[in-house]
This record gives C-alpha cells, sequence and structure tokens, in this order.
C-alpha cells in the first residue's frame, strides 16, 4: 500500500518543532519534507548530546499500529550492527494521524563512500561479515531486513550498522513500505518478505560497492569479473531459486576460505574482520577499514625475538633508576599545618562546577559543588620561631555535600510528555505491569509545563542509582536518568 492511497490534507509540517515526544525528544528543525512524510532534527532530553533524528508519516489508524509494533520489535533488539530505533509512536498534527521513529544519525552512510570509488576487498569483507551479522539476529527473531543496500549500511562510531527503520515480519507484507527496496528478489512480488531475498539483495550490494556501474547489466553476468572469493559469493547470493541460494553461514564460509587460500606460508586461517574504525575527521570513513584490521594482525614469529630484547632493556632501565632512588639524599617532608588539612573536602574530591549541574546521566557521575573553596595557608610562609601553644582556634571550613547543591531529593525520570494526560496514563501503564515501582507524575518548577514519570517518589541518591539498575533490568527506557531537585 502506497502512503499516497492514505493521505488527505497535508499536515502543516512548520508547526511540529518545540514538541517533546515521548520519552524526552524535542523536535527541533525541519530537515526534509514530502507529501506525507518529512524528516526532522531530534534533540534527546538528557541524552549526553547525542545526534538523532525522526522520521514523521502520515498514515491510517490500523497499518499505523502495525507499523509502530513493528518499530517497537526492532527497539529492543540489541546488536552491535543494528542501527536500531531509539523511540517510536504515534501523534496528531492538526488532527492528522502521524506515526514516528527516532532514530541514531550515522556518521556516514556507504552509498556515499561509494559515490567516491569502489571499495577494496578487505573493506568490502568487512561489510560482508558486519551485515551479515546483522541479517542473522534479524533472521532468528523472526523479522526481515527487505531493502539491503548501501544507503542503508551506516557507519557509526567503531561499528558498521545495518539500518532497522523499514524491517517487517518473515512472510508477511507490511502495511505500506517505510523504505522503498533499491533491489527486489526474483521471487518476490513487489516486496521482500523472506531471509533468502535478503541474501540476494546483499550480493546485488556486494557487487556495487566492488564495481559500481550505472548503466543496467545482469548481476550475475558481473560477479564473474569480480576478485575471489567475491565473484563465487556473489554469484551464490544471486542464484535465482531461493531454495539453493546461498545461506548466511555459507556466505561467512566462503570467505574465511577465500581469505585463507590468498596467503600462502601460514598453516593457521586468519582472523574474521574487526569491526571497521569508521572516523569523522576523513572524508571516506569507510576507507579506514582496510589499514584498521592490518595494524591489528598478530605479530609473527619472526618478530617476537625483537619484542623480547626490548624488554630485558626496559627491566635493566627500571633497576638502574632503582638503584639511583635508594642512593638519593633523603629530604625531610614539610609538615602541613592544621588548617591546610581541613581545606580539603571530607571525600577528597576536588569541588569543579559542572556545566549541567541539575542532570545525571549516569548513576556513577557525582556532582560538583560550583564554588571554589579558599585556599588554606601555606605552611611554609609560617614565621620559623617555634609556638609553644596555639592561642587562635582553628577555623573548620564545611564543605557543601556535593550531590544536594541542586536540592537534596532525587528522582528517577523515565518519561517526558508535554501534557498530565499523557504522562498520567504512561504512569498508569507502568503501576499495572510493575505496581512496585510506584511510577507517578512529577512537574518541577521552571521546566516550560513539562510533565515527568518518575518512579518511587522522592529519595535520596544512592537509593535513586539502585532503583535506575532495577528498572532497567524491568525493561525501562536506557535514557532514564536520576536528577536533584530542592524540594
Amino acid at each position: 500500500m502506497m502512503l499516497t492511497d492514505q493521505i488527505g490534507a497535508n499536515p502543516d509540517w512548520a508547526s511540529l518543532p518545540g514538541r517533546v515526544l515521548e520519552g524526552g525528544y524535542e523536535v527541533q528543525e525541519l530537515l526534509e519534507a514530502e507529501e506525507g512524510r518529512a524528516k526532522y532534527k531530534i534533540h534527546v532530553l538528557g541524552g549526553g548530546g547525542m545526534d538523532a533524528f525522526a522520521n514523521f508519516i502520515q498514515a491510517n489508524a490500523a497499518p499505523a499500529e502495525d507499523q509502530v509494533a513493528l518499530w517497537e520489535i526492532a527497539r529492543q533488539l540489541e546488536h552491535a550492527n543494528l542501527n536500531t530505533p531509539l523511540a517510536a509512536g504515534q501523534t496528531q498534527l492538526d488532527g492528522i494521524e502521524l506515526i514516528y521513529v527516532v532514530l541514531r544519525k550515522p556518521d556516514e552512510i556507504l552509498s556515499s563512500a561509494v559515490c567516491e570509488r569502489p571499495l577494496s576487498s578487505e573493506e568490502a569483507g568487512q561489510v560482508l561479515v558486519n551485515v551479515c551479522q546483522a541479517l542473522e539476529h534479524l533472521h532468528n527473531n523472526d523479522l526481515v531486513h527487505g531493502y539491503v543496500s548501501p544507503e542503508q549500511i551506516f557507519a557509526l562510531g567503531d561499528l558498521i550498522q545495518l539500518s532497522t527503520e523499514g524491517v517487517r515480519r518473515v512472510g508477511s507484507t507490511p502495511a505500506f513500505e517505510v523504505v522503498k527496496a533499491k533491489y527486489l528478489a526474483p521471487e518476490s512480488a513487489g516486496v521482500n518478505i523472506n531471509p533468502a531475498a535478503d541474501v540476494w539483495c546483499l550480493g546485488a550490494t556486494l557487487s556495487e560497492i566492488l564495481e559500481p556501474k550505472d548503466s543496467e547489466i545482469d548481476l550475475r553476468e558481473r560477479a564473474g569479473k569480480l576478485a575471489k572469493p567475491y565473484g563465487t559469493i556473489v554469484e551464490r547470493c544471486l542464484d535465482p531459486d531461493p531454495q539453493t541460494r546461498c545461506k548466511l553461514p555459507e556466505l561467512l564460509a566462503l570467505h574465511r576460505a577465500g581469505d585463507g587460500s590468498s596467503v600462502r606460508g601460514k598453516q593457521t586461517p586468519l582472523p574474521e574482520p574487526e569491526l571497521a574504525r569508521v572516523r569523522n575527521a576523513t572524508p571516506m570513513p569507510v576507507g579506514e577499514m582496510g589499514r584498521t584490521a592490518q595494524t591489528r594482525r598478530t605479530q609473527t614469529d619472526a618478530e617476537r625475538p625483537r619484542v623480547v630484547r626490548w624488554m630485558y632493556a626496559v627491566l635493566v632501565l627500571i633497576a638502574v633508576l632503582l638503584i639511583i632512588w635508594a642512593v638519593r639524599p633523603k629530604h625531610a617532608k614539610p609538615t602541613n599545618t592544621p588548617l591546610a588539612s581541613v581545606a580539603k573536602p571530607a571525600d577528597g574530591r576536588a569541588t569543579t562546577k559542572s556545566s549541567w549541574q541539575t542532570r545525571t546521566l549516569a548513576p556513577e557521575t557525582a556532582f560538583s559543588s560550583g564554588k571554589p573553596q579558599p585556599s588554606a595557608p601555606n605552611a611554609s610562609s609560617a614565621s620559623s620561631k617555634p609556638r609553644a601553644s596555639v592561642s587562635k582556634p582553628q577555623v573548620r571550613i564545611v564543605t557543601p555535600n556535593v550531590h544536594t547543591i541542586n536540592g537534596p531529593i532525587w528522582r528517577l525520570i523515565v518519561f517526558t510528555y508535554s501534557t498530565v494526560e499523557s504522562a498520567q496514563s504512561r504512569a498508569n501503564l507502568i503501576n499495572q505491569k510493575h505496581p512496585e515501582l510506584q511510577a507517578q507524575v512529577f512537574s518541577p518548577d521552571g521546566h516550560g509545563g513539562l510533565y515527568l514519570v518518575i518512579l518511587g517518589g522522592g529519595m535520596q541518591r544512592d537509593d535513586a542509582v539502585s532503583l535506575r539498575q532495577k528498572a532497567l533490568r524491568l525493561g525501562m527506557p536506557r535514557d532514564s536518568y536520576i536528577q536533584n531537585y530542592k524540594q
């Protein structure tokens, strides 16, 4: 079903920025828009500067609920090679029903790198291994990707990831295609819905990134021109019969065998490529894959004697330094005055100003006092004459508790809403499933009318940290955080 079949009046996309979505995602500037859909930059409240965006799609009620359910399933997947949604849900704009999905912004998209040059065999191998691992996790969870292509393979930090925005259930045609598939397997009737189709699309993707072509050409014929082992791999992926088509474990075996056959004189096979290190600082992040993998290879036996010699040299140097330290003249250490000993806070930590004093993104993070402490008098500046007694009383410098500078009451925030009705509805749902969490609605002063869904009420910091760990184990959002208030 096409989106245009479901669209009546087009929403006023310019009026959506400023809205806070469920879970604490603030809609910011409009990035692009077309009939029935729009893309926005997202500010993740409590996200520590995470870059994210959201896609909004106009849809009828039944298809909308089904698609949001698919996004929620994808959000629960935990795999390093899957770019899973941060959040998904439904909302309204001018009375028009919308669905949305919030996603992490990738550092680089593979298709943009291929526009510059084809990938090397080693780079393509790392893409193959990581995408195979991502697809295997999807298939094991009864899901199909459905639109594997260079446009859907991302670099995020040190990882190569596969998008999950348009995943669908195995054998089930989605209500509508969120992402239009670039490749269609021969057995697919307009939409890819089975694992074999994912393998076919992966073969087409490998062919494109190794030897990009502008004109239409039979992909299987092109496979014979690719370097080993990719010619064989692509040909097996593009088998027109889904029953005899290559499976994911076979693809990885073919890749490992191809790597082993290309290296002579070694009795042990090469390890599988590690995750590619992709950096924003370079115009071609994907191009770093080969260099990174090569620098991490195991040292050969010929290099080991040199390492042993260096170790002996370091040990001799350490022994010489110990002898020099043992025979050097000893000097008496100055004695600190009582004032110098009381100037340091009781917990021994420095008190520096925090740039975001009221927000704790991780339970282990301590807050700073924000005020410099007066420094104690220097012991060396005191009179050289010994004093028989101390006539003045000692001064005690009291350091405020660094955990209560912004208030002594801590709360665990799990959801953020713009209306009290939505917040109370979420709290009721949590209490129905987990009454021990004691979910309730809290609206602090000076937060622009935001309503927070909190767990456990007001408490001490240690109790809030423990409750957050318990809530995460029960499936509460991973971006939940603790924050202190004056009341």
